[in-house]
């Protein structure tokens, strides 16, 4: 019988095949952490299917969030990632994140959506450009 979570849901590894985090969630259970695969069922049915799906997600309770991590790093599950933010990166994120439609969205998602209605508002405007230098 499985325990409940201690506290809410919490990502702690992005694995690429759900195989890797069957692994993972099994050593962290022998250590005594409950957790679970996000959309586990899902990804266990259309096994061939989840290559077009993001990562597979081990999750844990908040409160066991940083001794899983640690004990997944620690042990080679997971590699750990070093933050190497740019102020330009960290502009983008506080801007993309105010804007109304897409601000729950992930970081990457915002900013090519940003990207997107930028290059076609200069397009537009190089359109115009051309359009009245054409015909004057």
């Amino acid at each position: 019988m499985r325990t409940p979570l201690n506290g809410k849901p919490t990502t702690i590894g992005v694995f690429g095949a759900i195989g890797e985090a069957y692994i993972a969630r099994a050593f962290l259970e022998s250590r005594g952490i409950h957790c679970f695969i996000k959309e586990e069922m899902v990804r266990s049915y259309y096994y061939a299917m989840t290559d077009f799906l993001e990562g597979t997600e081990l999750q844990v309770g908040q409160y066991d969030a940083l001794k899983a991590r640690t004990l997944l790093i620690r042990h080679g599950y997971v590699i750990e990632e070093v933050p190497n933010h740019s102020v330009l990166m960290l502009h983008l994120e506080k801007f993309t994140a105010k804007i109304p439609l897409i601000k729950n969205w992930k970081f990457e998602q915002r900013v090519m959506a940003t990207f997107a209605v930028v290059l076609i508002l200069l397009a537009g405007m190089a359109a115009l450009i051309f359009r009245n230098t054409i015909f004057y």
